[in-house]
């Protein structure tokens, strides 16, 4: 695999962009404002699952090599600040934005910050994808328990 491409970490970003653009269209299909958050983030939620679920497994690899981290986060550094969207925090940031607007228009009840809830959405989404891989079981049908427990039960029926 590795004669395909000129670096290691390049494998990585292929596999990202092979993945990636199918979780930012969930983005495109669920706007603030339409459905029901719940469901909106039910499927946001399913499709974080689904993507984690590529690059988990190479991303251990990248933690467990520093050399090949360093060079990784050297191409991200210059990702993020050539294009100022792009990298990891980008669907953090797409999530926190689409919950601030659900609160502007006051479906979202939640006390806590919109990027808050965005990293508690993720992080969840991460660790159910991860402990599946692990385990070896599927990680999805878990969204609607993952969300709830994200938004504390506190949105409008």
């Amino acid at each position: 695999m590795y004669r395909h491409f000129e670096h290691k970490e390049e494998v990585f970003f292929a596999l990202i962009a092979r993945y990636l653009p199918t979780f930012l269209h969930v983005f495109e299909m669920h706007l603030p404002g339409t459905a029901h958050i719940e469901d909106n983030l039910m499927a946001i939620a399913l499709a974080g699952m689904e993507y984690f679920g590529e690059p988990i497994l190479m991303s251990a690899s990248f933690l467990a090599d520093t050399e090949l981290l360093a060079q990784y986060r050297q191409k991200m550094n210059k990702v993020t600040s050539e294009k100022h969207s792009g990298g990891p925090q980008h669907i953090e940031n797409l999530l926190a934005t689409y919950l601030e607007e659900e609160r502007q228009l006051g479906r979202l009840q939640s006390p806590t910050a919109s990027r808050t809830l965005a990293l508690l959405l993720l992080g969840a989404c991460f660790q159910n994808t991860y402990l599946s891989q692990l385990m070896g079981t599927p990680p999805a049908g878990k969204e609607r328990e993952l969300v709830r427990g994200t938004l504390g039960g506190s949105q409008p029926s």
